[in-house]
Parts: structure tokens; sequence; C-alpha cells
């Protein structure tokens, strides 16, 4: 075997180098192409965290006591009792009259039965 003249042996390493080069050209332009999408810094998944909460919070029931104040929901649940409280009482008004209705087509029903 003959040993590779000095021209040979720079043009065999040239052409190693232009090939490693189009390789890694080839492998930017793949990677490139194909991006990954789920690879976020630490910074970028903190920012879409903040931005998920900013989406999942009503501002139109945040007021200027805060979304976590505990007055603002003892409010909410205070109101909401006094709502039920009046159903309950409207409810109960309902069914009082109802008795009474019963009761006076009771009465007159035995008036009928007493006449016949």
């Amino acid at each position: 075997m003959y040993g590779l003249g000095i021209k040979e042996k720079d043009f065999y390493e040239k052409n190693k180098v232009n090939s490693m080069k189009d390789k890694n050209k080839e492998a930017i332009k793949i990677v490139e192409e194909n991006r990954l999408t789920n690879i976020y810094s630490p910074e970028d998944k903190i920012r879409m965290e903040i931005e998920n909460i900013d989406k999942q919070v009503d501002h139109t029931k945040v007021d200027d006591r805060g979304s976590l104040d505990l007055t603002r929901k003892i409010d909410e649940l205070e109101k909401e009792n006094a709502d039920l409280k009046y159903d309950n009482k409207s409810l109960a008004k309902q069914v009082e009259d109802k008795v009474e209705e019963v009761k006076a087509l009771k009465m007159k029903l035995e008036l009928l039965d007493n006449k016949t």
C-alpha cells in the first residue's frame, strides 16, 4: 500500500472537513424545519403559567378588596343565605295558603254532605 501524498492528504482532510460542515448544515436545517415546541426555559414556563392563571381569573368578580378576600366570600354567602330565607318564607306562605284552601274545601264538602 502506498501512503497518501501531501496533496492527496490535504484534499482528503479538506473533503472530510467539508463533509462535516455539510452534515452540520443538514442537521441545522432539519432542526429548523422541525422545531420542538415543548422545550421552554424556566422563565418561559413561569410566563406561561401566569398567562394561564390570568385567563382563568374572572375579572368581573374581582373587587377592590381582592379576589381571595374572605370578607367578600362571607358577603356573597350572606346574600345567598338571605335569598334562600326569603324563598323559604314565600314557600311556607304558599303552603299555608294551600292548607287554608284545603280546609275551606273540606268545610264546603261537609256542608254539602250535611244538606243531602
